[in-house]
């Protein structure tokens, strides 16, 4: 296969080759080696990247193109069932082998999340926030809770991320739209003067503040 030969000799091109030799193998129905080459392709992608992410690169414009094409490309795993199965099974592998590294447990709840497995996405988005909290998986996490109408818990999560970075504008709005929903109106106006403090150019922010009961 030529995707061997340029993961052999081509270490800057891997993580390209091992989505594409991922769809190869479930093709052929060889489940273990599809999900492998998946979580690599993530690892190299994404988690790897992370490491150096304050860092100028000249490939910054091509990782961001591999990372939406990734999720493009995902959509083919998660169609079937049995490829979600054991692409969940052998990241959570990973991620327990890890140990501290969060990024694995990120990895997996974002699967999860666009499996639309909600409770599950959750509990990998809480594990690594507790080995390595970020305002990024906190957001996620409220979408999360607010998937299955927990709005309550994406207030609590939201308000214990916000205490991290109270100049995230994007948890600030959720906060500000679950606190309407579950009738706390004026604490809903206060949030979303805040988001609007943070994010002045974004008209959405104001139509929202207005429509609050």
């Amino acid at each position: 296969m030529c995707f061997n030969f340029v993961i052999e000799y081509y270490p800057s091109l891997n993580k390209s080759a091992h989505l594409f030799r991922a769809l190869c193998y479930k093709e052929k129905k060889e489940w273990d080696l599809a999900a492998k080459d998946l979580v690599t392709a993530y690892s190299e992608g994404f988690i790897h990247l992370s490491d150096n992410e304050n860092e100028e690169s000249d490939n910054s414009n091509s990782d961001k193109y591999f990372q939406k094409y990734y999720w493009v490309k995902l959509e083919s795993f998660l169609s079937e069932k049995e490829t979600v199965n054991r692409y969940i099974e052998k990241l959570k592998e990973m991620a327990e082998e890890e140990g501290d590294n969060s990024m694995y447990w990120v990895a997996l709840g974002s699967f999860c999340q666009n499996a639309q497995l909600y409770s599950q996405a959750i509990a990998h988005y809480t594990k690594a926030n507790e080995k390595a909290f970020n305002n990024y998986v906190a957001q996620d996490l409220t979408n999360c809770h607010a998937k299955l109408l927990q709005y309550d818990k994406c207030i609590e999560v939201a308000k214990e991320a916000l205490k991290h970075d109270s100049t995230d504008y994007y948890l600030t709005s959720n906060l500000a739209t679950m606190l309407n929903y579950c009738g706390h109106y004026e604490e809903s106006i206060l949030a979303w003067d805040k988001a609007i403090d943070l994010k002045p150019d974004n008209s959405y922010y104001y139509l929202m503040r207005g429509k609050v009961k």
